[in-house]
């Protein structure tokens, strides 16, 4: 009977709504993996509500990059903020400010930064910047060339050391 399969439908988005909302409400206390699993339901229950679930997962993917991005893991915090941005492009000004907040935490690394490898991540976040923010190109280019020389003087130091090193034996 098309009335009852119409009812029956109408039922089971009523119940993927109410999954996609409790795992909304609890973004807070649910762990990641269980909140995807409630969204994964709900896609299972009703796929007429996969954007209203993508809009949801969007957050749980902005709430992995501000972990990553408070434990310095600016790389992996992008990939989240992207794919966030990718489900829902409504939160273009929320994740823009995200990375601002990146900008501002790695330009912190750069002057706290010595050691060699660690001033080539920081060069490689901030090309990373420039290519999802090309309008700040000229100002963090000035940042990567301050890198680049204080690489070069690190290199030049290793090599004088090696070379001492090499002539002493």
């Amino acid at each position: 009977d098309p009335e009852l399969i119409l009812e029956i439908e109408s039922y089971k988005r009523d119940i993927a709504q109410h999954i996609i909302n409790q795992t909304n409400d609890n973004l807070d206390s649910n762990t990641f993996f269980k909140s995807m699993k409630n969204l994964d339901k709900a896609r299972t229950i009703s796929p007429y509500l996969w954007s209203k679930t993508d809009q949801v997962e969007a957050q749980i993917l902005i709430k992995k990059g501000d972990i990553l991005n408070n434990l310095n893991n600016y790389y992996g915090a992008i990939d989240y903020y992207q794919e966030a941005l990718e489900l829902d492009p409504r939160l273009f000004s929320q994740i823009n400010n995200k990375y601002t907040d990146l900008v501002i935490n790695i330009l912190n690394d750069i002057n706290d930064t010595v050691n060699p490898n660690e001033l080539k991540l920081v060069k490689e976040y901030l090309q990373i910047i420039i290519r999802l923010k090309p309008q700040y190109s000229d100002f963090f280019n000035q940042f990567i060339t301050e890198i680049n020389d204080k690489l070069s003087n690190y290199d030049r130091t290793i090599t004088k050391l090696n070379l001492k090193e090499y002539v002493e034996q």
